[in-house]
C-alpha cells in the first residue's frame, strides 16, 4: 500500500511492544520496537502532565517518585487518601486524613524518634503534642489554624513544672540525748528519696521541708547532717542549744543544686539551708544558717539517697530529743 496517507491505514490492535516504527538518525532510516522507546527513559519535558489513570510500578517498591536533590516542590493528596503500608506483610496500613483542619493518623499508632527524646502515642491516635516538660513553651494554634509559640509561663493558669518526690506520713523515731550516736530524722512516706544512676541534669534542684518537735538541755549540742548514702552534702555544725522544754517546734529547709554531673571530683551540688528553734525564753525563735560544696566526693553515675541525720553531744539524757512531724521532698526545677 505505497503512497498511503498515515490515515488511510488500518487501524492497528492491542499493542504488544512488538510493533516496527520507522526513525531517521544521522541521515539514515532505522527502526525500532513501540517497547524500545517505553524503554528508552527519555525525558519528558512539558508544562503540565494530566493523567486519566493510575501511576504504578511495575514492581512492588520499584520506584521512586522524586529524588534528594531534585524533590518535588508541592505535592497535593486527598484527605484519606495517603496509606503508609507496614513493612511486615499482613500487618495493617495507616491511613493519614484531615479532619476539620487537623492530621489524624488512623489505625497505627505514632512514634516521633529523635536520640535522647522520643513521643510514642500506643493508641493510635491523639489530639494534640506539644513541647516537653523541659521546654518552656508549647505552640498552639490560633483563628487562622497557624501555630504560634507560646512561653509556658504567659498562660492561665500557668505554674512552675515542680513536682513531689516524697512525702512524709508518719512522725520519725525520736533521737535522744542519751544514746549519742546519729539518727534518721526521715520516717516512713510515700515516694521515693533516690536518684538512680545518672538520673541528674545539670540545673536540676530540690528543697527538702522539716518539721517537728524538740527538747534541749541548756547549753548541750546538736549537729544535724545532710547526706547522700555516705557522702556528706552539708551540715549545721555543732549547735550550741538554749534550754528547750515542752516540746517546742522547729523547722529546717534545705536547698540543693546541681551544679555539674559526672563521677566524683565531676559532679558538684551546692547545699544550703535554715534551721529554726522555738526557745523556753519568752518563746524567742533561734535561727541557724548552713551551708556547703561538695565536688569531690558527690557522683551522679550512682544512685544517690537522702539521708538526713540528727546527733546530740556527749553528757546528755533523755530530755534531749528531736523528731520529724512533717518532711516533704520537691524538685523545683
Amino acid at each position: 500500500m505505497p503512497n498511503l496517507p498515515i490515515s488511510g491505514l488500518p487501524s492497528a490492535s492491542s499493542l504488544d511492544g512488538t510493533e516496527l516504527l520507522p526513525f531517521v538518525q544521522g541521515g539514515v532510516t532505522t527502526q525500532a520496537t513501540a517497547q524500545d522507546i517505553l524503554n528508552a527513559n527519555l525525558p519528558v519535558t512539558s508544562s503540565g502532565i494530566t493523567v486519566s489513570g493510575d501511576i504504578v510500578p511495575t514492581t512492588p517498591q520499584g520506584a521512586t517518585l522524586g529524588s534528594i536533590d531534585k524533590p518535588f516542590s508541592e505535592l497535593y493528596l486527598q484527605s484519606g487518601s495517603i496509606s503508609i503500608e507496614s513493612d511486615t506483610p499482613g500487618d495493617p496500613s495507616a491511613l493519614i486524613s484531615n479532619v476539620s483542619g487537623n492530621l489524624e493518623i488512623s489505625v497505627g499508632g505514632m512514634s516521633l524518634i529523635e536520640s535522647g527524646s522520643s513521643f510514642t502515642s500506643p493508641t493510635g491516635s491523639f489530639e494534640k503534642l506539644s513541647a516537653g516538660l523541659t521546654e518552656n513553651y508549647i505552640w498552639i494554634g490560633d483563628s487562622n489554624n497557624r501555630n504560634v509559640e507560646t512561653p509556658v509561663s504567659s498562660l492561665p493558669g500557668y505554674f512552675p513544672f515542680n513536682y513531689g518526690l516524697f512525702n512524709q506520713t508518719g512522725s520519725s523515731s525520736p533521737v535522744s540525748g542519751s544514746t549519742h550516736v546519729s539518727g534518721s530524722l526521715i520516717g516512713g512516706g510515700v515516694g521515693t528519696l533516690s536518684v538512680p544512676a545518672n538520673g541528674f541534669t545539670k540545673g536540676d534542684a530540690y528543697q527538702a521541708t522539716f518539721s517537728g518537735i524538740i527538747n534541749a538541755e541548756n547549753n548541750k549540742t546538736l549537729q544535724i547532717t545532710i547526706k547522700t548514702d555516705n557522702v556528706i552534702l552539708a551540715d549545721t555544725g555543732v549547735i550550741s542549744m538554749p534550754g528547750i522544754t515542752g516540746d517546742k517546734r522547729w523547722r529546717m529547709d534545705i536547698d540543693f543544686s546541681i551544679r555539674e554531673v559526672g563521677g566524683a571530683g565531676t559532679a558538684e551540688i551546692a547545699t544550703a539551708g535554715t534551721i529554726q528553734f522555738r526557745t523556753d525564753s519568752s518563746g524567742n525563735v533561734i535561727t541557724e544558717i548552713f551551708s556547703d560544696d561538695n565536688n569531690t566526693t558527690f557522683d551522679t553515675t550512682i544512685n544517690n539517697t537522702l539521708v538526713v541525720e540528727a546527733e546530740w553531744g556527749n553528757g546528755q539524757s533523755d530530755l534531749s530529743s528531736i523528731y520529724s512531724k512533717l518532711f516533704t521532698l520537691l524538685k523545683t526545677y
